[in-house]
């Protein structure tokens, strides 16, 4: 598998993850976890337009960048 596809492969099954919190059962987040977690979030998607429509730039640094705010938006909701 190449890098973008790994990286777009990761990506998704970060967001997945990410569903299986958010539909948990009497699971009650602190509004400052979810407002930081929307904000990762909307960055994530920015950042995907970016890697989709733009050609000039580099999407494995994007993508990292990217994956790294999965990250942060699993943790925060895994910690708050």
């Amino acid at each position: 598998m190449n890098s973008y596809a790994g990286d777009m492969d990761e990506i998704q099954k970060r967001t997945e993850e990410l569903l299986t919190l958010l539909v948990k059962d009497g699971v009650a987040y602190e509004e400052q976890y979810l407002k930081q977690a929307v904000e990762q979030l909307a960055r994530v998607v920015y950042d995907l337009t970016v890697v989709v429509l733009n050609e000039h730039i580099d999407r494995e640094t994007t993508l990292q960048a990217t994956k790294t705010k999965m990250k942060i938006t699993c943790n925060l909701l895994e910690n708050g």
